[in-house]
């Protein structure tokens, strides 16, 4: 059996990856998407965290996270996917009915686990130059990096 490994017991950002159970597509609507941003935003403001980025596709979420203390991640992310399974559960219900009606309504919205990995220092430490990030942005618009917000 492989050992579960634990990355949150030191102050570092955190990827985290989470899929929707069965890889359905269960945030291809705008509004899912929304819900699964502000729930994040608002679980991240009561744990006083922070979002790097983050990126949303039809059927998972990556996102690099970093908490001032150790040992938030977990709860960060049961509480997170709680909240949003509720609440995606009954707007695909109410406003996407003939897709809802394809799933047996008990399946969860959420694989059981997320996988995260740690090891980046915390962000007060990165210096984001402005254009070093590596992006397709055209010249003159943002690359979606941050940049005055984490010089020291």
């Amino acid at each position: 059996m492989v050992k579960r490994r634990v990355y949150d017991t030191q102050k570092h950002i955190h990827f985290v990856t989470f899929s929707c159970y069965k890889r359905r597509k269960h945030l291809q609507h705008d509004q899912a998407k929304r819900i699964v941003i502000g729930t994040m935003g608002s679980r991240l403001a009561m744990q006083q965290g922070l979002c790097l980025g983050f990126v949303i596709m039809p059927d998972h979420v990556h996102a690099l996270l970093w908490f001032p203390e150790t040992l938030q991640l977990s709860q960060f992310m049961s509480k997170w996917k709680e909240l949003t399974s509720k609440t995606l559960k009954t707007i695909l219900s109410d406003r996407f009915p003939n897709y809802w009606s394809q799933i047996d309504s008990s399946e969860p919205i959420w694989q059981p686990r997320y996988y995260g990995s740690g090891g980046t220092p915390r962000p007060a430490r990165w210096v984001w130059p402005e254009g070093t990030a590596t992006t397709n942005a055209a010249p003159g618009q943002s690359s979606g990096a941050p940049s005055t917000a984490w010089r020291q």
